[in-house]
């Protein structure tokens, strides 16, 4: 991110205390655009709760599940969280045997698949990119917000400065200086001048 480093939110979830604990290795050795904070998870719910910030708790950037999770929950349950969470990226680990039906399931959501077993590599090279990709997403959201605002603020300006032109008989260029002066006289802005005339 611009200007300041972004805490980076992980959740690894397994159905094993063990493997939870060597995806939080692995996570530890993951290069991302800011700090990583690690969380973990062995049920379902568990990770609905980590993905969606329960508490006092930011919602989960990357979740890392090893199938199945200890309360039996498989691909299935991923799956749901992925399609309730679309800003969240994950990273699904499932055997050798069930690679194949579940990359096809997973074609359409931001779910990257990982045979088991893998390389520590590979798995922490995958969190990297994809904690990097996510950050730029976010990124490119909230200039994409910005320009909204934007676009939202010229369109209300400029139906003000119709309504002036049509009620006033002023020109554009009347009507412009009126708007920046009454925002200038009155400490208020632009828009919200404009805001004014339109609800008159």
């Amino acid at each position: 991110m611009k200007g300041r480093s972004k805490t980076c939110y992980c959740l690894a979830a397994a159905g094993k205390e063990d493997n939870v604990l060597l995806l939080r290795q692995i996570l530890r050795g993951v290069s991302a655009p800011g700090q990583i904070q690690i969380r973990q998870a062995l049920t379902l719910e568990q990770v609905r709760r980590g993905v969606t910030g329960a508490g006092a708790q930011a919602p989960a950037d990357l979740l890392i599940a090893a199938m199945p999770l200890s309360d039996g929950a498989g691909v299935e349950g991923i799956i749901d969280v992925a399609q309730r969470n679309p800003q969240l990226m994950i990273i699904l680990m499932v055997r050798q045997e069930a690679f194949e039906r579940v990359t096809y399931q997973c074609r359409n959501l931001p779910i990257f698949v990982v045979a088991m077993p893998f390389k520590r590599q590979v798995l922490a090279e995958a969190a990297s990119f994809m904690l990097r990709i996510g950050t730029a997403m976010a990124d490119k959201d909230k200039e994409l917000a910005r320009l909204r605002k934007n676009l939202s603020e010229v369109r209300t300006i400029t139906r003000a400065k119709i309504r002036l032109i049509q009620t006033r008989q002023m020109t554009e260029e009347e009507a412009h200086y009126y708007l920046e002066k009454e925002a200038m006289d009155r400490s208020l802005t632009k828009r919200e001048v404009a805001e004014e005339i339109l609800n008159q």
